[in-house]
């Protein structure tokens, strides 16, 4: 059996994960994909909460930080059908919502029966799952620009979801569907507002703080994070389970 050092306070191993090859996008020195308070992996096999789950039923169950687009990859399945699903669901739940498309941890996903083509044995035609899987993966911009409120956000191919979002000053620079994720898009839009508050004071207050503990157990209950996440909730009303708060109305306690 391969016996693993973990290092307490910077929380990584110290040596490489034998089961690295089962996330090859991310480090193979991290713990719980750098989020060690939300996910768990308990006998270092695989980490729980990272990726959607299919229950008994054939239910997809979200995890923290998953989107549609995540359901889309894996479920196998094409984007539009991902986010038809979970729109649909969303709509059954009756949840008011930024966007329509808005993923909690926790949420249920029904998706339909996939349908797939099969070739004749003299054909090398691909399916047509295969097919328009290629088309969108070649029509696809490498950067997308969005609002939410009238904050600017850019999804970009150049940032993986693992490092999360990252907000330079008045906009938001998202991994791809991050602009979507109920769990960054009530949590980064809350720096911009605290940007446009501080002015300069806000890179030495909540920037370099937010990157310096970023790689800690700890950075989700830090000030400059629990305070952006506060003001969004204030200004919207909007928050996300997995985000910490200060204050929530009575309402949202029950």
């Amino acid at each position: 059996m391969n016996r693993l050092e973990f290092h307490n306070n910077l929380s990584i191993w110290l040596s490489v994960d034998p089961m690295s090859d089962k996330y090859p996008n991310m480090s193979p020195y991290n713990y719980c994909a750098n989020n060690p308070v939300i996910l768990v992996d308990p006998d270092g096999r695989e980490i729980e909460g990272l990726e959607w789950k299919k229950n008994k039923d054939g239910v997809w169950v979200a995890g923290p930080g998953d989107s549609a687009g995540s359901l889309a990859t894996d479920a196998n399945v094409s984007q539009a059908t991902a986010e038809a699903a979970v729109r649909a669901a969303n709509i059954k739940r009756g949840q008011p919502r930024t966007s329509d498309i808005m993923v909690y941890k926790g949420d249920e996903v029904t998706l339909p029966s996939q349908q797939t083509t099969t070739s004749t044995s003299t054909s090398n035609k691909p399916s047509t799952t295969t097919e328009k899987k290629q088309k969108n993966s070649k029509s696809e911009p490498w950067f997308k620009v969005t609002s939410n409120y009238g904050i600017i956000g850019i999804e970009t191919n150049f940032t993986n979801k693992d490092w999360g979002a990252i907000t330079p000053g008045i906009f938001i620079i998202y991994p791809k569907g991050g602009s979507k994720d109920s769990y960054y898009n009530t949590h980064e839009p809350g720096h911009v507002i605290q940007a446009l508050l501080l002015g300069p004071y806000y890179y030495p207050l909540i920037a370099l703080p937010s990157l310096g503990s970023s790689l800690t157990p700890y950075h989700d209950e830090m000030p400059w994070e629990k305070s952006a996440n506060q003001l969004w909730y204030w200004i919207t009303g909007e928050y996300d389970p997995n985000n910490k708060v200060y204050f929530k109305s009575k309402k949202e306690k029950k």
